[in-house]
């Protein structure tokens, strides 16, 4: 998560681990806050801007995983 602010960062984290162990096509997927990090990262609705968790891995798993 978080995935525009620390990018960089992972990715070329990754790319020394893959390099350590060589290891070839290692992919590295960003994803970013989607609405409102309230809503896509609490898993129970207690207010209008909580529990969007379901949806938002609901998103990853039947979206973003297929591609």
């Amino acid at each position: 998560m978080d995935g525009k602010e620390i990018f960089g960062f992972v990715a070329n984290r990754c790319k020394e681990i893959s390099d350590n162990y060589a290891l070839k096509n290692v992919l590295v997927v960003s994803i970013g806050y989607g609405k409102d990090r309230s809503i896509d990262y609490t898993p129970t609705k207690v207010s209008s801007v909580t529990g969007g968790a379901p949806q938002f891995l609901n998103l990853i798993e039947t979206q973003l995983i297929p591609q």
